[in-house]
């Protein structure tokens, strides 16, 4: 029966052991000391049904990270892209904002993309794509969050939406504040540079 079959037999794997990036995810999240941001990241990843998906969710379905396994690959060499920039410039820089940031900035993917023979795209995600997608997600999960603070609310609402940095590249909003400027040359830096290797 094709329902026992394990897509991702058929599609290109991350070459290191996916329950290991978990686990440093997981730790990254229970180092964060901000608590409003400690819940709304525990109220996605403590169910496992999901912390599953989005560990098996390839970052696109060509270019960087594209396979199974890529988003928290391309997640985790962002946090410590971030934590390096944020020394470089502290104290202005909130690290656990960025680290939020890194985290829930591609969460969308796990909708947009769905991985059966090839990597594709849902009907949701070619109709809305994954940034609109997160934003929403994420929106939902805050307002379960008793007294999230309305700054705190729109600045990580803000690292979603604006993290392609530019409306032309998909975004709808461009970074505003020197977070969310860190965190799109972050994450562009992270996908270009992994783009490079694998085309090698």
């Amino acid at each position: 029966k094709i329902s026992e079959f394990d897509y991702s037999e058929f599609v290109p794997t991350i070459d290191k052991d996916i329950s290991e990036l978990v686990s440093k995810f997981k730790s990254e999240i229970e180092s964060i000391q901000n608590n409003y941001i400690k819940q709304l990241l525990k109220l996605f990843f403590d169910d496992e049904v999901f912390m599953k998906k989005y560990a098996n969710s390839p970052a696109a379905k060509s270019h960087h990270h594209n396979y199974v396994g890529g988003l928290i690959q391309h997640v985790l060499s962002m946090i410590n892209l971030s934590k390096t920039i944020a020394k470089e410039y502290e104290p202005e820089l909130d690290i656990e904002l960025m680290i939020a940031g890194c985290v829930l900035h591609d969460i969308g993917k796990i909708v947009e993309y769905e991985v059966k023979a090839v990597i594709g795209y849902t009907v949701t995600g070619s109709l809305l794509g994954h940034i609109p997608i997160g934003a929403k997600m994420v929106e939902d999960k805050i307002d379960k969050v008793d007294g999230f603070p309305l700054e705190l609310k729109n600045k990580i609402l803000h690292l979603v939406l604006s993290h392609h940095g530019s409306q032309e590249a998909g975004s709808p909003v461009i970074p505003h504040f020197p977070e969310a400027v860190a965190l799109h040359k972050i994450d562009d830096c992270d996908a270009q540079v992994k783009n490079s290797i694998q085309v090698k």
